[in-house]
């Protein structure tokens, strides 16, 4: 019995200088077989059936024992410095591919049951099914009839295949307005498609702007110093405050007295020159200030009941609700001022 060394060593032998006899291998393997260590090496290549018997040839007739073959599988002994080895070959598995229909009709083939046979021998060769090859057989039969014996009466009825091709050439039609039908449906929803993906890229491309024009007049806004809020006949200053922080916003009326600009401060209407700087800017932000000028706007005023008619710049503690008296002077329409200029027009002339 070989040792596992003494067979490594026969291979390393082989490997260094391999007889002319000794086809080329494709791998070695040292295995076990029955108690005795050999060696075994597979043909290269992928040959023919013929071929691998052409190359294994030389090892036969070396052999002092017979080649095996189980129809797989062969098997050519050979021995080198005492150690025996073998070379292999395993025969491929031809597998039939089985086409879905007929060489010759619609008919099925494939994972139906459906019995068939082959037009020759080798790849590509066509298939038909059983009754096709019989009407073929019965065609070839009745021409030979003709030629040997002269014209001979024909069956009644049309050809066993007419009715077949024609029912596959109408199918075959069908299917070809259905793709045709289907194609042009496929373009205009491509058409479609690329008008939504253009007017997504327009929209988008306009949401941009104006998400940088937004962030502009924000940023803008942010170190603007004063707003207007203005109406037909009265208007109102928002200012920033002053310095370097510039924080807090004066609301001031735009009309200018004689005891000077009054101011919409969080205690009510007071003239500015007598209000310090944190009475004058008491709005924390222009947002709110702005909001703040909007609503004591007359023409902003949303009247409830028990609140002033005349205009929204009376003082709850001493206005009429119907008439804000003397204490509004600067309201622009406040009845008891119209009276009064009603009356001084009337002294004049």
């Amino acid at each position: 019995m070989s040792a596992p060394s003494a067979v490594a060593a026969t291979l390393a032998s082989l490997l260094d200088a391999a007889p002319s006899w000794l086809p080329l291998v494709d791998h070695w393997e040292i295995a076990e077989d029955t108690d005795t260590w050999t060696l075994s090496g597979q043909l290269a290549g992928d040959p023919s059936e013929v071929e691998a018997f052409r190359l294994l040839a030389p090892v036969m007739e070396r052999a002092s024992a017979a080649h095996s073959d189980d129809g797989r599988l062969v098997k050519v002994p050979f021995e080198w410095d005492g150690v025996l080895g073998q070379v292999w070959y395993l025969r491929p598995v031809k597998r039939w591919v089985v086409p879905e229909r007929c060489a010759s009709c619609p008919t099925l083939l494939a994972d139906v049951g459906a019995q068939f046979v082959r037009l020759g021998a080798g790849p590509g060769v066509p298939v038909i099914c059983v009754p096709c090859r019989d009407r073929m057989h019965e065609g070839w039969v009745r021409e030979a009839a003709v030629r040997e014996l002269g014209a001979l009466p024909m069956p009644a009825g049309p050809e066993p295949r007419t009715e077949a091709l024609r029912d596959a050439t109408e199918q075959i039609a069908r299917l070809e307005s259905d793709l045709g039908e289907a194609t042009a449906r496929g373009v205009g929803l491509e058409e479609q498609l690329a008008d939504q993906q253009r007017a997504v890229e327009y929209f988008a491309d306009q949401s941009g702007r104006r998400k940088a024009r937004i962030t502009e007049l924000e940023a803008l806004a942010g170190q603007a110093t004063e707003f207007r809020v203005w109406e037909p006949g009265y208007g109102l200053y928002v200012r920033r405050a002053p310095g370097v922080d510039g924080s807090g916003f004066a609301i001031l009326e735009a009309r200018r007295t004689d005891k000077g600009r009054r101011a919409w401060t969080t205690a009510g209407w007071q003239y500015s020159a007598v209000l310090a700087g944190e009475e004058l800017f008491c709005w924390p932000d222009a947002q709110t200030a702005v909001a703040e000028a909007r609503r004591v706007m007359p023409g902003a005023e949303v009247r409830g009941a028990g609140e002033a008619a005349c205009c929204h710049l009376h003082k709850p503690d001493c206005c009429d609700p119907e008439d804000c008296g003397p204490c509004c002077m600067r309201c622009p329409t406040c009845p008891t001022l119209a009276r009064q200029r009603a009356d001084e027009a009337g002294e004049g002339s």
